[in-house]
């Protein structure tokens, strides 16, 4: 799926409570380490080995109107906590708002 984000996109992911950033995924694992290129990156990491930057909360939350907005194509809910998020682009399970 392709679109790019919006303000109209912004409003109907906070209405429909859409998850689709890594660390809302059942196969991100929040205390690995990945690795691209050899190069250590950020805490959290795609247990399918997939690289998770352009799909992390933090580049959702820093993309601009008009910007592609990617998906990832194996994402998978991770909706074991039942909590509804108010803004789920920016809530994520274990986040600072949110016990682990």
């Amino acid at each position: 799926m392709k679109t790019v984000m919006s303000p109209a996109f912004r409003l109907e992911a906070s209405h429909h409570h859409l998850v689709a950033a890594c660390e809302h995924c059942a196969h991100f694992v929040a205390d690995a380490v990945e690795r691209v290129g050899g190069t250590p990156g950020g805490p959290g990491a795609c247990g399918l080995l997939f690289p998770t930057a352009p799909h992390r909360l933090a580049a959702w939350e820093a993309l601009v109107d008009g910007a592609p907005l990617p998906f990832c194509k194996m994402f998978e809910a991770d909706r074991g906590d039942a909590v509804v998020e108010t803004d789920p682009l920016r809530r994520a399970p274990g986040g600072p708002d949110r016990p682990a």
